[in-house]
This record gives structure tokens, sequence and C-alpha cells, in this order.
């Protein structure tokens, strides 16, 4: 079996399916892994846990600290590849791609499974303008020889708690990624407000705490790939990418001058092949002209939808429910139970 050496301790094997004849049968071997780095037990010793740079040199080619990355272990170009524009959602058409940055102990994080010995493990290579992470993720195997890369793709997510995971559902095994994009911190450099605003002072407006969202993408291990294929309806057309969003909000103006607010509450299961994401949208209404009013309720909804991994793609039974209750209520209706003043003093009694 071919094999080059790429680093320290690090290396490729390219796959060469072998069978071993006997008595008239063939015995099947385990795939070669995809890259390979050697890390034998000492006799008598114990499976140690890799340290950050061993991770980041099994999973990019010529891995230094401090230095770039442009290639995974197996010596293909780290490229990020946009969300086709025939998509309901996709990336923005003037998105720059991401920027080469630095490698440091904060650019690799490791997940975590059911096994000890498999982890999947993400090294940010990249940023976005919007400070998305992007680079290699790689499902890796331990041994008391070594370890493995048996499966690789890229990922683009938040960098803020970070977190991955090794799902199964069915003999279908998934890596789930989830992060948090939250508003920047307040600088503590910047100038203190007015003397009668700090004293107390109403301004005429209610400052709202700054929301975080968070959001997951699923990437089914196929072979030797972490795919991230594009979600598509039973008719195959394109909802968006791998992205499930798991909390997020958006404010709407109401045609009587108050607004609405959505939120989403989201959580996944995996079970029989399949993801099933449970969807919570509450909306809410409230009028940005007497900002002490307390917001009304409007509607909370509830739906369930199922993720499937089918030949080409991922199907989706249905929209997410968020688009969906936006769409619905965003404009077009008013606020619920009014009474005949409150319509007067919401300017909603036409």
């Amino acid at each position: 079996m071919p094999s080059y050496l790429l680093g320290p301790g690090l290396v490729v094997v390219f796959a060469t399916f072998v069978g071993v004849a006997c008595g008239g049968s063939e015995t099947p071997e385990d795939p070669p892994p995809v890259c390979y780095a050697s890390h034998p037990v000492p006799d008598g010793g114990l499976v140690r846990n890799l340290r950050t740079e061993e991770w980041a040199d099994l999973v990019v080619r010529s891995y230094r600290e401090g230095g770039e990355a442009s290639q995974n272990c197996v010596g293909d170009n780290l490229q990020w590849r946009a969300t086709d524009d025939a998509c309901d959602v996709h990336e923005p058409d003037d998105e720059p791609p991401p920027g080469a940055i630095p490698l440091t102990e904060e650019s690799i994080i490791v997940g975590r499974s059911d096994t000890a010995a498999r982890k999947p493990v993400w090294v940010i290579t990249h940023h976005f303008e919007d400070g998305d992470g992007f680079g290699p993720v790689a499902l890796t195997e331990r041994s008391p020889e070594g370890v493995a890369v048996r499966a690789i793709g890229t990922l683009r997510m938040p960098l803020q708690r970070a977190r991955l995971r090794l799902r199964e559902s069915g003999g279908q095994e998934f890596v789930v990624a989830d992060a948090e994009r939250c508003p920047p911190e307040e600088d503590e450099d910047a100038p203190d407000p007015p003397a009668d605003v700090a004293d107390g002072e109403e301004t005429g407006e209610e400052e709202e705490e700054p929301t975080c969202i968070r959001y997951a993408r699923i990437l089914p291990v196929v072979g030797d790939q972490l795919m991230s294929p594009e979600i598509r309806n039973r008719a195959g057309h394109c909802l968006g990418s791998n992205q499930v969003w798991l909390s997020r909000e958006q404010t709407v103006a109401l045609e009587n001058g108050w607004e609405r607010r959505f939120r989403l509450a989201a959580s996944m299961e995996f079970r029989g092949g399949s993801v099933i994401i449970h969807e919570q949208v509450t909306a809410e209404d409230s009028d940005p002209r007497d900002p002490g009013r307390p917001s009304r309720l409007f509607r909370t909804t509830d739906s369930d939808r199922v993720v499937t991994l089918r030949r080409g793609g991922m199907r989706s039974s249905g929209l997410p429910l968020f688009e969906r209750a936006v769409r619905a209520h965003g404009s077009t209706q008013l606020p619920i139970a009014e009474s005949n003043r409150d319509r007067e003093q919401s300017g909603s009694g036409h």
C-alpha cells in the first residue's frame, strides 16, 4: 500500500482496497485512513490525549504554529463553496471569500462522540468578514498505534461557543456542529454617556439587550467524506444550505405602526436514519411609541420537520417554520385581541 510522509509522524494513505483470500472466501479489511499519524502507546502505558498542535498537524498539511494553511492533509485546497444562487436561501452574492489567518491553539476545536476513540476535529484556517470561521473538519479515530482521519470535509461556523458532536441515527453517522454569533460588546474605552442620560433621564426609548443567533450544520458521513449537501424539498427544489437555525429572531413593522417580533427556539433529534427538527415560533406585538407598555402575545406555533439523507443530498419534509411564520403573519395582521380603546391608541382603527 503506497504512502507518503508529509510531516513529523504524519502519513497520508491513499485508498487501496485489499481482499484476503482464505478458503475461497474474502474477508474485507477496514478501509484505509484518509490520513494517519503514528502515536504508539509506550509498553504498559495508556493512550494519551493529543495536544492541539498534534490535531492540527494531522488535519492540515504543512502545519506551523503562527503560520497559515491552504490545504488539508490530503493536499486538497481549502476553498469555500457558496450555496447555489437558485436556492431559496443563500449567501449574499457580493460576499468575499474568507481570508487565511495564523493558526493558534484557539484554531483547533475537538468535539465529542459516544465513543471516546472517535472525535470530530475542526481546524479554523480562514475567517469571513462577518466573523465566521472556515476550515477543514475531520472525523478521527484513535488506536494504540496512532490516530487516523476516517472522513474529511470543510465547515463554516460562527466562533462563539462552537461545538462538534458525532451523532448516529439508523446506522448513518452525522457530524453536527453548532455555534453562536452575538453582537459585538460595547467598547470599554468608549466615551461616557451625557450626564443627563447617565443620571437616569429618559431618552424616550428603552435599550433592548442584544440577542445572539445560534445555528447548526449537519454533515453526513459518506465513505471518507464529510458532506455539506444542500437541503432540498421532496420535489428536488433547493431550500438552502445544510444549516439549521436553533435560535433567531426578527422584528417586522405592522401597518398600524406596531411591531411584531418573531422568536425561534429549535432542537434536533436523531432517529431512524433521519434528523427530526422540533421548531417553535413565538410572535409578540408591541407599540414602539409606548415602550413602557408590555408586549402582547400574538401567536405560538409548533412544528416538526424531517430531514433525511438521500442520494444527491438531503431532503426536508417542509419549509422551516420560522420562514413560514414570518411570511404568513409578518405584516398582514393587526395585534391580537385589541379593544376599541387599544385600536384608537395604536392607530389601528381602520
